[in-house]
């Protein structure tokens, strides 16, 4: 089960330029989720003999717990996301799942080799725009 966008999540993108909506996922779901990533990612305490060179691991998607795609393939989240942008012509695009270990200092592993996503999000590198809301 996930909280519903409405009309306030929109109001609220569309003044601050983000959303925060806390408890999308919940329940049984948000567990299934939540176990699964533990799964694919390993714990500090399961690596913490021998961790990874770069105290970090990447993993892409598709991931290897299918749960996990729930996440991404969310037609809720796209609905949401074609009334903001008022077209159906919306470009999606899964990332990845990254975990960072004690010790970690920096710079990027996997497909991240460069380290340009260090703050571990998707943000976009275009300008932004004032008054075309695909690019705010």
């Amino acid at each position: 089960m996930s909280v519903a966008l409405t009309e306030f999540h929109l109001k609220e993108l569309d003044d601050k330029g983000y959303v925060i909506v806390p408890d999308y996922y919940t329940g049984n779901k948000l567990k299934e989720m939540q176990a699964a990533q533990q799964r694919v990612l390993p714990t500090w305490q399961e690596v913490k003999e021998n961790p990874p060179p770069s105290r970090a691991i990447l993993k892409e998607f598709p991931p290897d717990e299918m749960v996990l795609l729930q996440g991404i393939v969310d037609h809720h989240a796209w609905n949401f996301a074609r009334r903001w942008f008022e077209t159906e012509h919306i470009h999606f695009r899964a990332g990845c799942m990254i975990v960072r270990y004690p010790g970690f200092q920096g710079g990027g592993i996997g497909s991240d080799a460069a380290g340009l996503h260090i703050d571990n999000g998707n943000n976009s590198l275009l300008p932004p725009s004032d008054n075309l809301r695909a690019f705010g």
